[in-house]
């Protein structure tokens, strides 16, 4: 037979698988009649701060876990006929038994399905409406009043540790409302919302959809009511995207003096592309090309320093420092970058929208009233087209419409070499003007450089070119632009012209080639040209050369947009023997030699 003892044992056992039966049975019950009715409305507006509402009556069940299920639930600003803050089709919460028994509502965690979030503008941001009140409200003003009573070390002694769990978001919209009118700007949200207890840190991880592109954001808070309450915290946030992927690892602050310290990290696939996603309207004249930045970042809103920073831009690696200014009415970027090479052309297309063709597209023409730029460069190679250049200073400056680059000192083939590109929107079109001086660079190399076939001299040269127009596009500029050029060639010799041949078959009349006099070269003592560009043409003011053989001049013009020739020249020996004159025309690619006829002659 049992012992008194085992009996007893057995008795307490059953009494209390009973007791289990019966808190199982009855537990929704008083759930229902205690919590349900009068405590898990009241919890979430004192938690929040929020008005709550419940569409239908809460669903408690307790399989495979204590939870209540609510529906259509809202939580909207007090004493307000606006929309509500939040509302979600469904909220299941975590509930503690224990709690429930006692009359009690305890959250560990909530999940809301296909919540939609209303935020406004409010200055440089998008957020819901202001509680007034709650547990969270009440807990960010004490550690407001312990970040204003030590700024440096606030007392977080006192904070509060109300708990507040984990929450859940599944396939919610996060909407804009401004004026009565609402678009939503992120769709097919999720994620989850770590922030254990109030005084504790916190961790957001999301995922959603913004403007048609999918994004991944997570970021942790040190102190969450220290940051909010005014005072400083850790900061870490990564944002990953197919067009954008950014990481910062630092401190913030977001009072009023606002600010950031630490390291961040930027990669773009195609500036363009981002752009066009932030809806800047800058992306028609931005660069396609890549963009990455590494840097520590200090500053604040109105304010940013990229300090020791590492920046390509289309594959051009450079470091310096740069500093980006919300202080005016238009943003500004300034700073000094150091490259060791890159290339001019995809790095002007970044700040002037004309490299490719002058013609705006639909922003295009308001990238430079959007964004103030002024920067220093350097660089130890670059390639400006098919030309090689180094040791290059210049600035890239982009203002209230204008852009211009200058390249204020760079070496090519053996000389030096000045250059500039300015162009100012206005209201009849694009001012643009070009110029370039080149001083004593070797012209072989140049020509070479250039793709030039032909005629070849291998003299040093000294070279200016100018030219100013109003056009929407490259080919309205040189067609109905003017300016100058002018060159100066020193001692050296021309490759590709047989001169007694030339002037045999000059004598002998009737058209050739002057490709038929290309097997020679002819010593050059020196040489001069100057032309006048206008409207499509280069008029030859003057060109002579001048060597052992005798002298050469020409005059006529030059209409370089169709690539033809149209000159008189007139050969004069050493040894004064009659002089041979001569026409040239065609095409730059095969011109050819007749006798000079008066009525071919350009006027």
């Amino acid at each position: 037979m049992p012992s008194k003892a085992a009996k007893k044992i057995m008795w307490a056992a059953l009494v209390a698988i009973l007791a289990a039966a019966v808190i199982f049975v009855t537990l929704p019950l008083l759930a229902s009649t205690q919590i349900v009715r009068y405590r898990i409305a009241q919890e979430m507006e004192a938690l929040t701060g929020y008005r709550v509402t419940l569409g239908d009556a809460p669903e408690i069940r307790i399989w495979p876990s204590f939870h209540g299920v609510l529906k259509n639930v809202t939580l909207s600003e007090w004493g307000s006929d606006n929309q509500p803050v939040v509302e979600a089709d469904q909220v299941d919460i975590d509930l503690s038994a224990v709690a429930a028994l006692m009359g009690r509502a305890e959250f560990a965690s909530a999940r809301f399905i296909r919540p939609v979030i209303r935020v406004a503008p409010h200055g440089l941001l998008y957020l819901p409406a202001s509680p007034g009140g709650g547990r969270i409200v009440d807990a960010i003003q004490t550690a407001s009043e312990a970040v204003s009573a030590n700024p440096s070390k606030p007392d977080t002694s006192a904070l509060p540790s109300h708990s507040l769990g984990t929450i859940e978001i599944s396939d919610g919209r996060v909407v804009v409302a401004n004026k009565g009118a609402e678009r939503t700007v992120v769709d097919k949200l999720a994620g989850k919302i770590d922030w254990p207890a109030l005084n504790s840190a916190a961790s957001v991880s999301l995922t959603g959809k913004w403007r048609g592109q999918d994004f991944k954001l997570d970021f942790s808070l040190g102190q969450p009511l220290v940051l909010f309450g005014g005072g400083t915290s850790d900061l870490s946030v990564d944002l990953g995207s197919t067009p954008l992927a950014v990481s910062f690892e630092g401190t913030a602050n977001l009072s009023q003096n606002t600010y950031f310290d630490g390291q961040i990290k930027l990669a773009a696939q195609s500036v363009r592309q981002v752009l066009e996603w932030s809806g800047s309207g800058m992306a028609s004249g931005a660069p396609a090309g890549p963009l990455t930045v590494t840097s520590h970042l200090s500053g604040n809103s109105r304010r940013l320093k990229l300090d020791k920073a590492e920046i390509a831009l289309d594959k051009n690696p450079g470091m310096g420092v740069i500093e980006i200014s919300m202080l005016g009415a238009t943003p500004s970027i300034s700073g000094t970058l150091a490259f060791d090479q890159f290339d001019i052309g995809s790095f002007l297309t970044a700040f002037t929208p004309l490299v490719a063709a002058l013609k705006p597209g639909p922003d295009e023409g308001k990238m430079a009233n959007k964004l103030n730029v002024d920067l220093r460069l350097s660089a130890n190679k670059a390639l400006a087209g098919p030309i090689p250049l180094a040791n290059i200073a210049a600035t890239a400056q982009v203002k209230g419409g204008l852009s211009v680059f200058d390249i204020s000192d760079a070496t090519a083939f053996g000389g030096s070499v000045q250059a500039g590109l300015h162009l100012d929107r206005q209201a009849d079109g694009n001012h643009v003007e070009l110029r370039m001086h080149a001083a004593d660079i070797d012209l072989s190399a140049l020509t070479e450089a250039l793709g030039v076939k032909g005629l070849l001299a291998k003299t040093p040269a000294t070279i200016a070119f100018s030219l100013k127009g109003i056009g929407e596009t490259w080919k309205h500029i040189f067609s109905d632009g003017h300016g100058t050029f002018s060159a100066k060639l020193g001692a050296g010799s021309i490759k590709g012209f047989d001169l007694s041949d030339f002037i045999k078959r000059t004598k002998a009349g009737g058209f050739f080639s002057l490709r038929d006099v290309a097997n020679g070269s002819l010593k050059l003592a020196k040489a001069e040209i100057k032309a006048t560009i206008v409207n499509g043409l280069a008029k030859i003011d003057k060109a002579t050369a001048s060597g052992p053989p005798g002298s050469l001049s020409l005059v006529g013009v030059v209409p370089y947009l169709g690539g033809g020739l149209a000159l008189s020249g007139t050969l004069t020996p050493a040894d004064s023997k009659p002089t041979t004159n001569f026409f040239i025309g065609g095409l730059w690619s095969a011109p050819f030699v007749a006798p000079a006829i008066p009525a071919l002659l350009p006027p």
